[in-house]
């Protein structure tokens, strides 16, 4: 337990936040034409309302191709704000944003 939010509550909200920014995921149009693919891991602070503050995004984890990292980080600013993290605090997560061409 977290605050005493339990893991289930938090995994569940977990998946939340990971539906919203693969709902807001646009793979780059000039990485489309190289089939480039990569998993670019990026860290966030979502306060107790949902609001993420865009100083607080940064990478942790390259995805080997600076055109994905920028996109991951424009995925989660597209993607904000979230559902209000359970318990009321605020949560610092990295997650990943995965690119892969279609």
């Amino acid at each position: 337990m977290r605050n005493g939010v339990s893991g289930d509550v938090l995994d569940r909200y977990l998946d939340k936040v990971g539906q919203k920014l693969l709902a807001n995921l646009e793979y780059p149009s000039t990485a489309r034409g190289t089939n480039l693919a990569g998993t670019v891991h990026i860290r966030l602070h979502i306060d107790n309302h949902g609001t993420v503050d865009g100083r607080t995004i940064s990478v942790t984890r390259r995805s080997g191709a600076a055109i994905l990292d920028e996109a991951g980080i424009a995925t989660v600013r597209r993607a904000a704000p979230f559902p209000p993290p359970p318990g009321g605090e605020s949560l610092l997560i990295v997650v990943p944003v995965i690119f892969e061409p279609s």
